[in-house]
């Protein structure tokens, strides 16, 4: 037969038994262990069980640091991206109305002479009617205009209206489109030009 094995009841006693043999060893006043412990706290400083008064083990015991728990998971960690050392973008440019004709006008540095016709933009079908009515808005606390004039045209299947303005004089076209040129109308601005 097989000898017996010793159970877990079996090995919980021993193990306390043992405790107990060395507890009852280290309360000995004059054993080599607790001379050891006295010398080692006497050069480190460190905790001595004897120096304890029974206000600093309640101390102890209440502040000491519950262990964090370890929660398994199959996640992984997420990494945060690394932020660049760049300036914000900057905010994108306000958008201009495309110009009379569909194009932008050429930048150039000669003189442009005034005409009684002044071209203002060229726009989608559907917009004419309240881009007409900002337009009314805006000339009426500029100077006094004789026509908004409107061309269609049909692009493809899609109407576009380019939109001019008709002055009495040069001098009352001048004025408007010194006053309209660069301000803001229905969330884009206007750049002007004579026809």
């Amino acid at each position: 037969m097989a000898p017996n094995k010793p159970g877990p009841l079996q090995a919980l006693r021993r193990k306390a038994a043992s405790q107990a043999k060395l507890t009852k060893k280290t309360a000995l006043a004059g054993s080599g262990y607790r001379n050891l412990q006295r010398r080692n706290a006497a050069v480190t400083g460190a905790y001595h069980p004897e120096n304890d008064t029974q206000e600093a083990v309640i101390v102890r015991a209440l502040s000491k640091p519950k262990p964090n728990k370890v929660v398994k998971t199959s996640l992984k960690p997420r990494i945060a991206a690394p932020k660049p050392d760049q300036a914000p973008p900057a905010r994108p440019n306000t958008e201009y109305w495309l110009s009379y004709g569909g194009v932008s006008p050429p930048e150039t540095t000669e003189e442009v002479f005034p005409t009684t016709t002044v071209a203002v933009a060229r726009i989608a079908g559907w917009r004419l009617h309240s881009f007409t009515d900002s337009l009314k808005m805006l000339l009426d606390d500029i100077v006094a205009y004789d026509e908004i004039a409107v061309t269609s045209l049909n692009i493809g299947g899609e109407i576009v209206v380019d939109v001019r303005i008709l002055f009495g004089t040069e001098m009352a076209a001048m004025a408007a489109k010194g006053g309209l040129d660069g301000e803001m109308l229905d969330g884009r601005k206007l750049r002007l030009g004579y026809i």
